[in-house]
């Protein structure tokens, strides 16, 4: 414990000296959380759906805008956001092109068979937690490997080699790094979260104990995640674009600002075992009120995901400096 408090204690007054990159952290952290509640609050209250057909259809839903058109946009308007979807005949078989998940287009769907349906009933508008959770998400993973440079620096210096060789605990060593990121994650968001709920007219969807919780999973993944790029590379400036590469290009494809499905099931499944994708699942399931059985896994699956990333971290760090 002795050696936990003198290294986190450590890693604080080390930050002093970097002054500079601890006010763009920071800057960067409050600005992220507002611009997520502030598109969350503004995002369109209606999906935008085109329609290439003579004869107009029985979408009345008033979470719908709908467009009449005479010939079948490109595809590219989908990608581009100028519509949602876009509802065409082949030989009168409906077609439905989009690039959100199978669930939009099923409720696409059943509005087409029961215009009456009610809201509670369908989902065609992304819930604000989701969305706010969705934008965090790949900011918060990315961040991870930017308050990791202070273990970076002391691979680079030789210094983890001096500390390996004293009588420390070293697997506190390395909690201690990762418990400094985790705080340094989730304190900026909690903050701005915590003043947003109590601003008049503002909802962010969760309470402030579901948002913490949440939040917490995912710190807890950014300070694994970035602990194993460092732990296998030597050059922080390295893992860090590494993790943010991998990072941006895994947040996408699991959703984290719309929902994307493919018809390649091969490719369906993969992207379905992303811890992203699977904590964005999580949150819709909680979201959704559904029951325990519906979002325990999803959670058990982020742990142990969190601590098998964790321990492959400590197992080569250890290997490497404390066994050599």
């Amino acid at each position: 414990m002795r050696t936990f408090i003198t290294v986190f204690k450590n890693d604080l007054y080390r930050l002093r000296e970097q002054s500079t990159r601890v006010i763009l952290f920071c800057f960067l952290s409050l600005a992220a959380a507002v611009l997520a509640i502030f598109l969350s609050l503004n995002q369109p209250a209606f999906a935008k759906i085109a329609v290439v057909s003579k004869s107009e259809l029985n979408l009345y839903n008033s979470n719908l805008k709908v467009t009449y058109l005479a010939e079948k946009p490109p595809l590219s308007a989908l990608i581009l956001k100028e519509y949602d979807a876009i509802i065409s005949y082949d030989n009168n078989q409906l077609i439905i092109d989009s690039i959100a998940d199978n669930k939009f287009v099923n409720n696409l769907k059943l509005l087409l068979e029961d215009p009456n349906l009610p809201l509670s009933k369908v989902t065609i508008v992304r819930d604000t937690a989701l969305m706010i959770m969705g934008f965090i998400m790949m900011f918060i993973l990315m961040q991870g490997s930017v308050l990791m440079f202070l273990f970076a620096q002391d691979k680079q210096r030789q210094q983890i080699r001096r500390i390996a060789a004293a009588p420390v605990y070293f697997l506190s060593y390395l909690s201690a790094h990762g418990f400094f990121v985790f705080i340094f994650l989730l304190f900026p968001l909690m903050l701005v979260l915590s003043l947003a709920k109590i601003m008049p007219g503002v909802d962010i969807g969760f309470s402030l104990t579901t948002y913490f919780l949440l939040l917490s999973l995912l710190c807890a993944l950014s300070t694994v995640y970035s602990l194993l790029l460092n732990a296998f590379i030597n050059n922080g400036e390295t893992a860090n674009m590494l993790i943010s590469v991998s990072v941006i290009l895994t947040s996408l494809l699991a959703g984290s600002f719309y929902p994307v499905d493919s018809s390649n099931k091969i490719f369906n499944i993969l992207i379905s075992i992303l811890p992203q994708k699977v904590f964005l699942s999580l949150v819709e399931s909680i979201n959704g009120n559904e029951d325990f059985f519906a979002w325990i896994f999803k959670l058990l699956y982020l742990l142990v995901f969190i601590v098998i990333i964790g321990v492959v971290a400590v197992i080569k760090t250890h290997k490497d400096y404390v066994n050599n």
